[in-house]
């Protein structure tokens, strides 16, 4: 539920910046009502939730800061446990590049990649000089690659979205370990974490247009 929680949030954050109208330059992420019977079991591959040395899941806003520069953070939620996006754009004007990033507490959680043409509170956004056409997942997913392509990296997916998106989505249940807690940066007492199961999801959404990738959206995240 928490995690459904949250996607509703994220949703309707989108709505209120982009109007989501329904088309092509209004997506956002979308979760629909069965999130938790459809998950493939798995979780995305590792190498796509790596974009210019941010890792989901992993790193903070304080990483992305050292990496990008000094930007404006978006409140998803009031609170101390709130999402908050940031975004970055080339410094070369010419350049349409925008990626976004978004965060659950202390960690990053999604990243969006995309064009001015697709986000339009892009007056809000930073230039940093890592921002730049062609940026890519260490996958080596990026703009402009064919949905052929596409799908014959991640297969059959879990759903299609209107006519020119698809939708990977994952779980899988594992154990926390003194070892995963010092991987994602969890700070707790002894006594806050006797292991327990923990799901965590994962996934990649992906829009085209004219056959080529415009926008796609990885995430990675526990509940």
């Amino acid at each position: 539920m928490l995690i459904l929680y949250r996607a509703i949030l994220i949703v309707a954050l989108l709505f209120l910046l982009t109007g989501f109208s329904g088309d092509k330059t209004a997506w956002g992420p979308y979760y629909p009502r069965t999130w938790t019977v459809e998950n493939i079991s798995g979780e995305i591959g590792s190498e796509h939730t790596q974009i210019l040395g941010i890792t989901l899941i992993r790193d903070s806003l304080r990483d992305i800061v050292e990496k990008f520069g000094q930007m404006d953070v978006f409140k998803i939620e009031p609170g101390p446990c709130a999402d908050h996006m940031v975004c970055y754009v080339s410094q070369d004007d010419s350049d349409d590049t925008v990626i976004i990033f978004i965060c659950w507490t202390k960690t990053i959680n999604y990243f969006i990649v995309t064009t001015k043409d697709y986000i339009p509170f892009c007056d809000k956004c930073a230039k940093s000089a890592l921002v730049k056409k062609g940026i890519a997942t260490k996958g080596g997913i990026t703009l402009g690659i064919t949905k052929n392509r596409f799908m014959a990296i991640f297969g059959k997916p879990t759903e299609i979205i209107g006519g020119d998106g698809v939708a990977y989505r994952y779980i899988r249940t594992f154990r926390f370990t003194d070892e995963e807690l010092k991987r994602y940066k969890m700070n707790l007492e002894k006594s806050e974490y006797p292991p327990y199961d923990v799901d965590i999801m994962s996934g990649i959404q992906a829009h085209f247009l004219e056959g080529k990738l415009v926008w796609f959206m990885v995430y990675e995240t526990w509940g």
